[in-house]
């Protein structure tokens, strides 16, 4: 009696540590896979998440989403979810997207992400709110793997701004401009002290002049939509 007891926890202990091993070696999402339902058609995926008896994934060829019920799928594609743990999917980003996008070349750029239409991004340059396309190929491996997976979006229109906040917007264009060639110079330490103290102080008013402008921008935005003219 005691042998089958001694016997019985050695089953129950192996059993643990056996799926606590197996746990460990589940790939984690997402998992690129090709796989075929039942008439053998077959799909070139990465499966982003698994519930519900349902595998989500995103075709590779556009990054669309979509469901795939498990009864569907043919044995072997079947017996390879069986391995993958029940998680659901991550929630798709939604524009805009605050983001410091890379270049291939290691320049950044702090944009908004308004859409995506195929192989080209659709951004919004956070300092001058410039809008322009991006050729996903040209990003550095981290960014063009991530931009690939934003879903498909054409951009919002370009809304015409009226001459109070187009003049200011171009207003602060000039004084960062500036701005940047003041604070080249005072990093440069090649100013004497009497101009690198002189360049410091401009550099203070330039940016205390932006700020007032952009704060005077979204008041002005503030005002017009809530129809208070004062």
């Amino acid at each position: 009696m005691k042998v089958l007891s001694i016997t019985a926890w050695s089953l129950f202990i192996v059993l643990v540590v056996g799926y606590f091993v197996f746990d460990k070696l589940r790939p984690e999402f997402p998992v690129s896979r090709e796989v075929t339902n039942r008439d053998g058609k077959t799909l070139n995926c990465n499966i982003v998440g698994k519930e519900n008896g349902v595998i989500v994934v995103e075709r590779k060829s556009d990054n669309v989403r979509f469901n795939i019920a498990l009864d569907t799928l043919s044995l072997r594609s079947r017996l390879f979810t069986l391995i993958l743990r029940d998680e659901p999917a991550p929630a798709l980003p939604k524009y805009p997207i605050a983001r410091s996008l890379k270049s291939a070349e290691g320049e950044s750029v702090f944009v908004d992400i308004l859409g995506r239409s195929g192989g080209v991004i659709h951004v919004s340059r956070k300092i001058d709110d410039s809008r322009f396309d991006i050729e996903i190929e040209s990003l550095s491996d981290v960014d063009r793997e991530y931009t690939l997976r934003l879903p498909e979006r054409v951009p919002p229109p370009v809304e015409k701004e009226d001459g109070f906040v187009e003049t200011r917007r171009a207003l602060i264009k000039e004084l960062q401009t500036k701005l940047e060639l003041y604070e080249n110079e005072v990093a440069s330490r090649t100013l004497n002290s009497v101009l690198e103290r002189k360049r410091a102080e401009q550099v203070l008013e330039l940016r205390n002049e932006i700020k007032a402008l952009e704060v005077a921008i979204e008041g002005y935005k503030y005002r017009t939509r809530t129809g208070n003219s004062k």
